[in-house]
C-alpha cells in the first residue's frame, strides 16, 4: 500500500503556511488549522531533509 500526501519545500520559518498552500495547490482543499503529528529525517546519516507530518484540526 502506498499513501501519498501533498509535499513541498519549506522556505519559511513556520511550516504551516507552506503546508496550507501545498494542500490547496495539489488537492483543491483549503486547510485552515494544522497540528504536528511527527517529524523525522528521511534517511538519517545521508540527507538533511526532514519529513514533517501534520494533520488538519477539526
Amino acid at each position: 500500500m502506498l499513501i501519498e500526501t501533498p509535499a513541498g519545500l519549506l522556505e519559511m520559518a513556520s511550516p504551516e503556511e507552506p503546508i496550507r498552500a501545498e494542500v490547496e495547490e495539489e488537492t483543491g482543499y483549503c486547510v485552515h488549522d494544522v497540528r504536528k503529528v511527527f517529524e523525522a529525517f528521511m534517511s538519517p546519516g545521508s540527507v538533511t531533509e526532514k519529513l514533517l507530518l501534520r494533520r488538519r484540526i477539526r
